[in-house]
């Protein structure tokens, strides 16, 4: 019997030109009287990219991410039946983004285009989804999926948390659906909801409704941040991952890499003790590049695909949090 898979055929990335170094965000904390040297420890940050111009935003980042997953896929934008942009940073809410992406880059046959956002786990979520519709629709073969973040934009330069912690960035992914003997690309995503932090992040801070009105500060148009603790994300991710990796009768072991979200180093190593997996199983590349929100364990994955090998049959768990708080893990098997 035949399998339908969905397999990933090319991951693009495209960041701004301009790198921040910590040096600019201990100095311009440091002139407020406030040190945020250990929390950039804690975070696993020393650089990131950030859009210093006026003509780059998260449309463009994507135009350049998505063109380069094309060539890697070695497909034609043409060849293309959907198109999914994930952001929580739209250029235009109208026209949708995915629409104007179709435009630029001249996928006359990607007739299902649409925006997304479910904010850090965005890239994750919509793959999923998207994995399912193809599955389900054969007239959609071939599907490019991008998330862009421009952070910059969004963040306020008074916040010691997320001034210094993001970046602006973008990643595409090119899915193929074929036919195969085995059971392969992405096969199942599990998901976990807790709303008792739904205030510490608000983006803008007084919402759509509001930010028109007289009075209000740049600051509160901008993301707010309350700061909480996160030392559940380990338990919480354990939990996820391994009731994953159960249904498909798989070990912490078998998985050759965790791609995990890029936003705390520390937690993300945290979460690789409880499952007692080595750590270059895990590649963190926000010392590099920052945090890109949805984008980031895909990040992960295009950087290690630079260095290593992957073989058939391997399999990789992605991982993410998003405000709120919502978790997503996906697996995939190469």
């Amino acid at each position: 019997m035949q399998n339908l898979n969905v397999v990933m055929k090319g991951i693009g990335n495209y960041h701004p030109e301009n790198v921040v170094h910590n040096d600019y965000y201990i100095e311009h904390f440091q002139k407020r009287g406030e040190d945020v040297t250990s929390l950039l420890e804690h975070f696993g940050r020393e650089n990131r990219y950030i859009i210093d111009n006026e003509e780059e935003n998260s449309l463009t980042m994507a135009v350049e991410s998505s063109t380069n997953a094309l060539t890697k896929a070695n497909i034609k934008a043409d060849e293309l039946d959907m198109i999914v942009f994930v952001t929580e940073t739209p250029e235009y809410t109208v026209p949708s983004n995915a629409l104007l992406l179709n435009q630029r880059l001249g996928a006359q046959n990607a007739h299902i285009v649409y925006d997304y956002n479910s904010n850090c786990i965005g890239l994750i979520t919509a793959i999923d989804n998207i994995v399912r519709y193809m599955k389900s629709n054969n007239k959609v073969n071939k599907a490019l999926v991008v998330a862009s973040l421009f952070s910059s934009h969004m963040v306020s330069e008074e916040n010691i948390f997320t001034y210094p912690s993001m970046a602006d960035g973008s990643t595409a992914v090119v899915l193929e659906k074929i036919e195969e003997n085995e059971s392969r690309g992405f096969l199942d995503a599990h998901y976990y909801t807790d709303t008792t932090l739904w205030d510490k992040l608000l983006y803008p801070a007084v919402g759509n409704s509001n930010i028109e009105k007289d009075g209000i500060s740049k600051a509160d148009k901008r993301l707010s941040f309350l700061p909480h603790s996160v030392d559940f994300f380990a338990d919480e991710w354990k939990k996820l991952i391994e009731g994953l990796l159960n249904e498909y009768e798989l070990k912490n072991n078998d998985i050759d890499k965790y791609l995990f979200s890029q936003l705390n180093n520390a937690q993300v190593l945290n979460t690789a003790e409880k499952l007692n997996i080595p750590e270059n199983k895990i590649p963190l590349v926000s010392k590099r590049f920052g945090y890109t929100g949805p984008s980031s364990p895909f990040l992960a994955l295009h950087e290690t695909l630079k260095n290593e090998q992957l073989s058939k049959g391997n399999y990789l768990v992605f991982c993410s949090v998003s405000a709120g708080i919502s978790m997503a893990a996906s697996l995939y098997k190469l």
